[in-house]
């Protein structure tokens, strides 16, 4: 039972993708200033895998500059604090990296929220958007789960 409703609101999570991306005319839009290899959201979907070794180079900043828009437009819907980091190789330098064996990882996306009982959805759901996102632009991402309290 409780597969069945992880796979329902993973569904209705990706239709609420769909909603927002159809609303802001990026799922049929061809805007020749984005780059080239943009793909489209159910493409995106279907062959987004979670990579733990990167390439130790710059984010270039026209990837940047479409994350950073679509994180403006998530910190706009949701009222989390979503930052991307890049160049900042000692997040994953310790444990975490050995761990995770994640490797080359310079450049991330922090999910920032006040405490609450919808903040982990809250994430998931805007995080997903912005990994998608980034698996349209050619960027491979993986998840990473921990958190930080005062």
């Amino acid at each position: 039972m409780d597969a069945r409703r992880g796979l329902l609101q993973m569904l209705v999570c990706a239709q609420r993708i769909m909603e927002a991306l159809f609303d802001r005319g990026e799922v049929e839009k061809n805007d020749p200033n984005r780059r080239k290899s943009k793909m489209p959201l159910m493409e995106a979907m279907q062959t987004r895998h979670s990579v733990r070794q990167y390439r130790e180079e710059a984010l270039r900043r026209e990837d940047a500059a479409l994350l950073w828009e679509e994180i403006e437009a998530c910190n706009a819907q949701s009222g989390l604090h979503i930052q991307l980091v890049c160049g900042e190789p000692k997040a994953f330098a310790g444990l975490l990296a050995r761990y995770g064996r994640f490797s080359g990882v310079t450049n991330y996306i922090a999910l920032i929220g006040k405490k609450g009982p919808d903040l982990s959805e809250t994430c998931g759901y805007f995080g997903e958007r912005i990994v998608l996102r980034a698996q349209q632009i050619g960027l491979n991402t993986c998840w990473v789960a921990m958190t930080y309290s005062k």
